[in-house]
């Protein structure tokens, strides 16, 4: 029987203190000149783990594990930190933020017409009805698309053919408040 790999970013739970934790089931102290970041800032949080040894504090919530943040090298946190708030000073910095900013709401914009335009399509209404298939198309693309609606609709990875049959079956046609926009 092989032993798993030993990784360097081990998840640790919290232990009876809030200077222990259970590693491996069992309650340890993290080593001397360690501190806990709290979760929150992506980019530290990917620069710690890129760059060292840390612990990934989790717990249970609602069937799944949260990342309450890491344990790791004091000196590490601050240095990294230091780094950022220079970086987030940049103009340079906020010049690429917009930038992608602006990308984004493009690509939304662009997939918000093509989302509209393969509904109808789908629904393929005779033309006497093509008015009230535009209404609805309307309503729904209102109610899928909005980033973060949390819709299959938002996922890149699956074809627009695709979204729209599982649309049409999860009854986000029935949950479109059509009836009062048309």
């Amino acid at each position: 029987m092989t032993q798993p790999a030993k990784t360097t970013h081990p998840q640790v739970w919290r232990g009876k203190t809030s200077n222990t934790v259970l590693l491996d089931g069992r309650e340890v102290s993290p080593p001397t000149g360690w501190s806990f970041c709290p979760a929150g800032d992506p980019a530290l949080t990917r620069r710690l783990k890129k760059t060292g040894i840390c612990w990934i504090l989790v717990h249970k919530r609602k069937n799944r594990l949260e990342t309450l943040g890491l344990w790791t090298d004091s000196a590490r946190i601050e240095s990294i930190r230091r780094e950022l708030t220079a970086e987030r000073a940049d103009p340079a910095y906020q010049k690429k933020l917009d930038s992608a900013r602006k990308k984004r709401e493009a690509e939304q914009e662009a997939y918000v017409i093509e989302f509209r335009q393969a509904v109808i399509d789908f629904l393929a209404f005779a033309p006497r009805y093509e008015d009230f298939a535009r209404r609805l198309a309307d309503a729904v693309t209102e109610q899928a698309v909005p980033v973060g609606s949390g819709t299959v609709a938002r996922t890149e990875r699956i074809p627009i053919r695709q979204i729209q049959v599982y649309e049409v079956t999860s009854g986000v046609f029935s949950q479109a408040k059509y009836s009062q926009n048309c």
